[in-house]
């Protein structure tokens, strides 16, 4: 099963699936920053819900499992986030370049998709018609109200 999507949000369809069928995902989003239009963001996620624990918490029952995020994006400026224990193949020497941007860069993913066995910009390795879209938004421009 794959799911692609080019919004760099928490709560995806990959991340409920991920929890509702005890599966493991691997999330990849690549996004150019534009001048004057879209902020770019560079961000990688593994989940493992096949490992997956109901913890009581005062608030109900919490699905915990395994999981890793890290990402470099920008909003107002560059900011870089990483949650979870670092997985063996992560270059996080590299975690401390002075330029954010430079933390986590698109070629890093691939290196990462690829110790997954994930070929991310090979479209003949994803099985049947596949496609790699690159969307930009032109300077000024804004995401459409209704999706």
């Amino acid at each position: 099963l794959a799911f692609f999507s080019n919004r760099g949000e928490v709560n995806t369809p990959v991340a409920y699936t991920t929890r509702m069928l005890k599966l493991r995902s691997v999330q990849v989003s690549i996004t150019a920053d534009v001048p004057n239009g879209q902020p770019g963001s560079t961000q990688f996620a593994v989940a493992d819900a096949t490992q997956a624990v109901d913890v009581h918490t005062d608030f109900g029952i919490v699905c915990r499992y395994p999981s890793r995020g890290v990402a470099a994006h920008k909003e107002s400026r560059w900011e870089f986030h990483e949650s979870g224990e670092p997985l063996p193949f992560e270059e996080t020497e590299t975690y401390k370049a002075k330029r954010i941007k430079d933390r986590l860069t698109p070629e890093m993913l691939e290196r990462y998709a690829k110790f997954l066995g994930i070929e991310l910009f090979n479209p003949n390795f994803y099985e049947g018609e596949a496609y790699i879209v690159q969307q930009y938004s032109k300077p000024g421009g804004s995401y459409p109200e209704k999706y």
